[in-house]
């Protein structure tokens, strides 16, 4: 009984580890996520720049998050298919134009849609190119606390 447990928690802590390798709340961060995803640091990005063009918004971050990941060696488990970001990134795009209520935040966004799959509300996974996984609503989470900060570090300037 008790090996059985012992095995149970090294396997979680194996599938977690990377997870909090990723997502640790420090300084580094973005660049820690960019090199994993095979994507400049954000505020090199095409997509940041883009953001900064136009109003910020809760559907901005969100339509940051589509054009921040499309270029990623990611790819996207979605019910236990596999897609890459760049060919979905305009159905995503569509989705949201029928499906966003001008009262969510992004956060509520990521939570309802970029979580669960729909029907089965199985979780969506992101593959990285070493094999690992993670769920995509911490990716997400994660990249938009990045988000804000830098927004908040460039509205300081």
């Amino acid at each position: 009984m008790f090996r059985g447990f012992i095995k149970v928690v090294f396997i979680a802590m194996i599938l977690i580890f990377p997870a909090r390798l990723i997502f640790a709340k420090n300084e580094n961060n973005a660049k820690v996520l960019a090199v994993q995803f095979g994507l400049p640091s954000l505020d090199q990005s095409i997509a940041y720049q883009g953001l900064l063009q136009r109003p910020i918004t809760e559907v901005s971050k969100i339509n940051y998050l589509i054009e921040r990941f499309k270029d990623s060696n990611a790819e996207i488990d979605y019910g236990g298919h596999y897609y890459n970001p760049k060919d979905i990134s305009r159905f995503v795009q569509m989705f949201i134009v029928l499906h966003y209520d001008e009262h969510e935040t992004a956060r509520d966004w990521i939570l309802k849609y970029a979580n669960r799959s729909i029907p089965k509300g199985e979780p969506i996974w992101i593959r990285l190119s070493n094999g690992r996984f993670c769920q995509s609503k911490d990716v997400l989470m994660g990249e938009l606390d990045d988000l804000e900060k830098a927004l908040v570090k460039n509205s300081k300037n």
